[in-house]
């Protein structure tokens, strides 16, 4: 049963709120959010508490984060408080406060607290099992290192960008002086972590404002093909460029970076430098950024959810898309999956993920034709990239987009997606395509019962041959000839025979 939670982040540096739909375990989506920036740290560091004034700032915002919950139509509040608040010796009169006036639990988190809710909504959506995570907000950061998509252990130190920024770069630009001292304390302090190194087969995932601000930067600069930051992943070496950049510039300079917030230019250099001693740390090669975080953990809490298995992710993926953009295609989706898997087994496209993909093309081919059947194949590619994927890592996504449009057109470019895709991609797309059309006029011609298709190779003959119940005269016109050029074998139908 799906429900409507509006989960709220009071945190050191800024204020969220999402209110996000969920069923409490595969599907997960924001249907609104706002933000504000009060920087309850500088006030709790500087006197030990919040100040009358920031309590009304965020009496103010929790107002307005209310009136979005209830225009959205969410159920449920879930608030939350962290660092910040967690730190301040009045942080009880803050929640006595909202409670009363505004009718809603505000619960301070707990270091380990809130690093699970970090955890549960970075990874419900990613692709990854095993590994560590780190989520880096204003007055400290979240650790946490997992296995099986389980949590093992929850670490909460005192290094937010907001606070490091505060105590080691006072300049504009930090001097190299200033930017040697916080390096040396970011590996003294991972050091006593005893983090360890990244087990062969482990990713290092990141989420915050800083992780997401590094991806949009790197995306721009770099060329990225997706249009999402969820699953992008940020190389060690790209990592030290932008750090290098943006640690030798003022605050000015910086405010001019496409990609970057106005608001992150002032920390964003000590939040960096967080990522690249983990990545040294950990001997990561690269960064995996999740788009979600402590608010989707929250809701997902909130609703009982927990984490799914990878394969299960990906399963409830397509049925979630399946459902949203085609609700009728359900049994037509699972007829060209089912004839798709029967020519992949007699005609291999090769290709490794390219072979693991075409299943996944051939469910979703038709999300599309609800907007305009006859462009129907560039509509699902749209659909599939405005979206994304949950559980298929971005090259795996890039790789579904292509087929579905190569299935329609042997013209269409795959290096659209370049660096995702490459040269070597080329031929085991195309076979992948021409059975993807293939199975897709199959489908469309096959009876709607339980129907009968054996597909048989003669090498030396140069003949594939299907036979079963198919429609007495069809001859595949262009599958054949597209068939034909990928793997070198005339098509020949006909009818009788059986699986």
């Amino acid at each position: 049963m799906h429900s409507r939670v509006a989960a709220i982040d009071v945190g050191s540096n800024s204020m969220r709120i999402a209110v996000i739909e969920t069923d409490g375990g595969a599907f997960l989506e924001v249907v609104q959010e706002a933000r504000a920036v009060p920087r309850l740290i500088r006030d709790v560091r500087t006197t030990g508490r919040l100040s009358a004034a920031s309590m009304e700032r965020v009496l103010d915002v929790l107002r307005e984060f209310l009136a979005i919950a209830r225009s959205s139509s969410a159920t449920d509040v879930a608030a939350v408080a962290t660092s910040a608040v967690r730190d301040a010796a009045n942080a009880d009169e803050l929640v006595a406060t909202v409670r009363s006036q505004l009718g809603i639990e505000l619960q301070v988190a707990s270091g380990e607290e809130e690093a699970r809710f970090a955890f549960l909504g970075a990874l419900h959506s990613l692709p990854v099992t095993d590994g560590v995570l780190v989520d880096i907000g204003g007055g400290s950061a979240e650790l946490v290192r997992f296995r099986g998509r389980a949590a093992e252990s929850l670490l909460s130190l005192q290094l937010g960008a907001v606070r490091l920024t505060d105590d080691f770069l006072g300049n504009d630009p930090p001097t190299p002086e200033q930017l040697r001292a916080l390096r040396k304390h970011l590996a003294r302090e991972f050091s006593r972590a005893h983090l360890g190194r990244l087990k062969p087969g482990s990713q290092f995932v990141g989420t915050g404002g800083t992780v997401r601000n590094l991806a949009k930067i790197a995306r721009v600069r770099y060329g990225h093909p997706l249009p999402h930051l969820h699953g992008y992943s940020l190389s060690r070496a790209r990592l030290g460029e932008l750090v290098s950049d943006l640690s030798g510039m003022p605050r000015a300079a910086r405010l001019e970076i496409a990609g970057l917030n106005e608001d992150r230019a002032e920390t964003i250099v000590a939040g960096a430098l967080v990522i690249e001693a983990l990545l040294e740390s950990l001997d990561a090669d690269e960064l995996v950024v999740s788009g979600q975080g402590l608010r989707e953990g929250v809701a997902l809490a909130h609703a009982g959810g927990a984490l799914l298995p990878v394969d299960a992710l990906r399963e409830a993926a397509v049925r979630v898309a399946l459902e949203r953009f085609a609700p009728d295609d359900g049994a037509a989706s699972a007829r060209r999956v089912r004839i798709a898997g029967r020519l992949a087994e007699a005609l291999p496209p090769g290709g490794g993920d390219v072979a693991e993909m075409l299943p996944v093309a051939a469910a979703l081919l038709d999300l599309g034709r609800g907007i305009d059947y006859y462009n129907r194949h560039r509509h699902t590619e749209s659909i599939l990239l405005a979206r994304g994927l949950d559980g298929f890592r971005h090259r795996e996504q890039a790789l579904v987009g292509a087929l579905v449009r190569l299935a329609n057109s042997e013209r269409y470019d795959p290096l659209t997606y370049a660096p995702l895709l490459t040269e070597a991609d080329r031929p085991p797309l195309a076979r992948a395509a021409a059975l993807l059309q293939l199975a897709d006029q199959l489908e469309q011609r096959l009876p709607w019962a339980a129907f009968g298709l054996h597909v048989e190779v003669d090498a030396s003959a140069g003949v594939v041959r299907l036979t079963g119940d198919l429609p007495a005269g069809w001859d595949a016109g262009a599958a054949r000839k597209r068939l034909s050029r990928a793997f070198g074998l005339n098509l020949v139908t006909g009818a009788g025979g059986g699986v």
